[in-house]
């Protein structure tokens, strides 16, 4: 499966101040976008067996399926809402073992 967001590949950061609203929306558009090339680069790797000398960039930007754009979409859902949650203030002094026991019990 090629790349669903090939603009996302080495694109420069536009000039907007960092404390703006638009800078932290663009920030998790493209960290959204970059997890969901990740994970179509992974399962591309996996589905194709793991090869160990693959073809560098031979799909990469190559057209979608309606299948593929699907996924895509759908993946770029859960990416967005990943992204846009920070998970909360973890505790130095206990490391975090007391929130990771309260999320388990």
């Amino acid at each position: 499966m090629p790349l669903p967001y090939p603009q996302c590949l080495g694109s420069p950061r536009p000039r907007i101040q960092r404390r703006r609203l638009a800078h932290r929306r663009h920030v998790h558009r493209q960290a959204a976008m970059n997890l969901v090339n990740l994970q179509c680069a992974y399962y591309s790797f996996m589905a194709l067996g793991s090869p160990k000398n693959p073809s560098f960039g031979a799909r990469l930007t190559s057209l979608l399926s309606e299948v593929q754009l699907e996924t895509a979409s759908r993946l770029l859902i859960d990416a967005r809402r990943f992204c846009a949650a920070a998970g909360g203030e973890i505790p130095s002094a206990g490391r975090g073992r007391a929130r990771s026991n309260e999320m388990i019990h």
